[in-house]
């Protein structure tokens, strides 16, 4: 167990990578957050390695996103975080699981318990309104409107289907049908108008 001290330091780095680069956004990283604590009281995981795992999983999206490198964000953003929480005073044994639980928050299998509901705080963020909003909002001043429509339908499948939690599943089911019924309706109509 790492002391307080040193999961401020975590804290305020992950906060600090979170507003230098807006990607992911402080609201998804909140939301993330938030359930993936939840989850580890619940499920008697450590609620520390889960934590430090959500706050730096993205921490390196910005940069990536920056060179055009997006798909190696998780990657570069563990290897951030191993120099990150060694500096910040964690155990090895704590980097190590944390860095695992972040390197599989885009997968179906995890190697752990940490890696799983760090896997499900990921998409659970998207999961609510308050994220797919977000997605959408943000989105829409780089894309045209439909081009956002079906960039916001495609994370909301890729984050259902990431789940493995049943809790997760049950939770999120009827937001999950909403959002997609608005969004493939929405969709349909837009090109329906050939509204781009």
């Amino acid at each position: 167990m790492e002391t307080e001290q040193v999961m401020q330091k975590i804290r305020e780095i992950g906060a600090n990578e979170v507003k230098n680069g807006n990607a992911p956004p402080e609201v998804y990283t909140r939301l993330a957050i938030e359930k993936g604590i939840q989850l580890a009281n619940e499920m008697n995981a450590d609620v520390q390695v889960v934590e430090a795992a959500l706050w730096l999983g993205d921490s390196q999206l910005a940069l990536c996103m920056k060179q055009n490198r997006a798909q190696e964000h998780v990657q570069v953003s563990a290897e951030f975080a191993r120099i990150a929480m060694k500096e910040a005073g964690a155990s090895q044994e704590f980097v190590e699981n944390a860095v695992q639980a972040m390197s599989e928050h885009h997968s179906t299998k995890h190697k752990n318990l940490e890696g799983e509901i760090v896997a499900n705080a990921d998409g659970y963020k998207f999961l609510q309104p308050l994220g797919l909003l977000s997605l959408v909002m943000k989105d829409a001043k780089k894309r045209s409107d439909i081009e956002t429509l079906k960039y916001a339908l495609s994370k909301l499948e890729e984050k259902w289907n990431v789940l493995t939690i049943q809790q997760c599943k049950d939770e999120t089911r009827q937001n999950y049908d909403a959002l997609k019924f608005v969004l493939e309706s929405a969709i349909q109509k837009a090109t329906q108008l050939n509204y781009e």
